[in-house]
């Protein structure tokens, strides 16, 4: 990578490390504020439903606008939100958990938007043959900023206070912005046809239409979000509920997973390069797999952690695959408004997850939710995964 696109890497660091305060932080002053689990699933939910039906737009603005601008607005307006809210939480101006439900909403609807922009910087910036390497970059810098996002946060808890962290998250979206404001990224030699708004979300429908391949990336990567999404809206009740641990255990329950994230990511480009990525990816997938079923059963906090750390591990290396194979069937003047219609159908089991642990947790235990989830997501999943081939070369083009 060149010397621009490694500083918009460092920006991206610290607006994940911002993420990462903000997870630990919401679901735990939910649980802490109501004692719970389902509010803390409702809360989840409320903050990506908004995040997913602002997907499509997300993409035409990425196939619009200068993604400078983008980075810029996203981190500028994500910087502000959280002053804001720390403002009402601080002077009890309202009630908890409507103030971070609506804080949720609006800070996912710009993390909709950064994300989309990313994924549609990189391919047009990039060759083919180096997408690995710069998507492996990139989730070896978020699961930097998970291992020590959370031990910051917790370290940062336990010193101050849970409000607290809602300001650090501000400054990481602040540094980000300012990285951004001072920095020349690459511009794209692409010039998309402008067209109305409907006209783009058809002609993206279009592309997902005509590819199975990507039809296929788009169902495992729903499975997949299904059990990231039951796992992280339980675990603040399960780990401080169920298990009765420490704000400190639950601040360090990443690390394990971004320790075991980094490690794969070393060997992700090498892995691809002798075993191919269809391999890769079947493997990381099945490994998700046993990391929900480890949190299912776990007797204790230890060996949920492990289960933890295996799922979310594991995820990264997954996503590394998804998101190569996806930029390469995907045409690059297209690719704002199609990766947003394909991430708005994977994603949308992220609040169906939510829904689900507030529904049926306090009735069922979530562990016994996991364990449905992880189900359904090992039967469906393996058996796509085996149908799976390369991409076909026509599909590339369309």
């Amino acid at each position: 990578m060149n010397h621009h696109l490694k500083r918009f890497v460092v920006g991206r660091f610290f607006a994940s490390i911002a993420d990462q305060f903000l997870m630990f932080a919401i679901p735990l002053l939910v649980y802490k504020q109501t004692g719970n689990i389902a509010y803390s699933g409702l809360v989840f939910a409320i903050e990506w439903a908004p995040r997913i039906l602002y997907l499509p737009f997300a993409g035409l603005l990425s196939d619009r606008i200068q993604a400078k601008k983008l980075y810029l607005l996203t981190d500028g307006v994500r910087a502000t939100l959280c002053l804001f809210t720390w403002f009402l939480l601080q002077g009890n101006y309202g009630n908890t958990v409507v103030i971070l439900s609506i804080f949720s909403a609006c800070v996912g609807i710009c993390s909709a938007q950064a994300f989309i922009a990313l994924e549609a910087t990189l391919p047009r910036l990039l060759k083919n043959n180096e997408l690995p390497q710069a998507q492996s970059t990139l989730q070896a810098s978020d699961q930097l900023s998970q291992i020590l996002g959370p031990a910051l946060a917790a370290f940062t808890v336990g010193a101050l206070n849970s409000k607290i962290l809602i300001i650090v998250a501000g400054l990481g979206f602040s540094v980000s912005a300012i990285n951004i404001l001072t920095l020349s990224l690459i511009s794209s030699d692409i010039h998309p046809v402008k067209r109305k708004i409907f006209e783009d979300l058809a002609k993206g429908f279009q592309i997902l239409k005509s590819s199975v391949s990507l039809q296929k990336l788009v169902i495992l990567a729903a499975l997949t979000n299904l059990m990231i999404g039951t796992t992280l809206a339980s675990s603040a009740a399960i780990v401080t509920g169920t298990f009765q641990q420490s704000d400190y255990k639950f601040g360090f329950l990443n690390t394990g997973s971004g320790l075991l994230s980094l490690f794969s990511f070393l060997l992700v480009p090498w892995f691809m390069r002798r075993y191919g990525l269809i391999t890769v990816a079947r493997y990381s997938y099945f490994t998700m797999i046993c990391g929900t079923a480890l949190m299912a059963f776990a007797p204790n906090y230890i060996v949920y952690a492990l289960g933890f750390a295996v799922l979310l591990g594991f995820c990264g290396v997954f996503n590394v695959c998804m998101r190569t194979e996806r930029g390469t069937i995907v045409p690059k003047e297209h690719l704002g408004k199609t990766i947003a219609l394909t991430v708005l159908l994977n994603q949308a089991a992220l609040p169906l997850s939510g829904i689900l642990v507030s529904k049926f947790a306090p009735i069922y235990g979530a562990q016994n939710v996991l364990l449905a989830t992880g189900i359904c997501a090992g039967l469906c999943g393996t058996v796509l995964l085996l149908k799976m081939n390369s991409v076909p070369q026509h599909e590339a083009v369309l």
